[in-house]
């Protein structure tokens, strides 16, 4: 992502958000999340270095990942009428491969999702590490996927 896609992303993370996710957030949680995804919210994860890598398909963007502290996916969405033709999985790959390029023996990612994406997360490997709870407002589950270590492919 460029700041210049921030408006566009801002809006589709909203729209996909308001959907899919923010019925199963406290009030407080929904408010936090969307102030913290607005246009200039997204250019702020780009100034403090978070990896933001967006994906386009028929000649429009289609999705958004978004990485912290090298191996946390903060984010993760696609457009509504896009699910399920794997550009969530094509957008998490492409999240993969830099993580592993930038920190050699990279073990693990992470991410908390949310109800509706833990099918999604559990398919492409990810395993809960615990219940769903709440912080901030926002349900969560902690999940984790382990990486094979590239050591070891030899």
């Amino acid at each position: 992502m460029v700041p210049e896609d921030a408006a566009g992303v801002s809006r589709l993370i909203r729209e996909t958000f308001l959907g899919f996710v923010a019925h199963t957030y406290r009030p407080r949680g929904v408010r936090w999340f969307l102030r913290h995804n607005t246009p200039g919210g997204l250019r702020a994860r780009l100034r403090k270095g978070q990896l933001v890598l967006v994906g386009e398909a028929q000649g429009r963007l289609a999705g958004v990942v978004a990485v912290r502290s090298g191996s946390h996916v903060s984010l993760l969405f696609v457009r509504r009428e896009l699910h399920g033709q794997g550009i969530g999985r094509e957008l998490l790959e492409s999240a993969l491969a830099v993580m592993q390029q930038g920190q050699a023996g990279l073990e693990c990612v992470t991410v908390n999702s949310s109800d509706h994406a833990i099918p999604f997360y559990r398919a492409v490997g990810f395993e809960p590490l615990g219940r769903s709870s709440y912080r901030k407002g926002m349900k969560i589950t902690p999940m984790r996927k382990s990486l094979e270590s590239r050591e070891s492919e030899g």
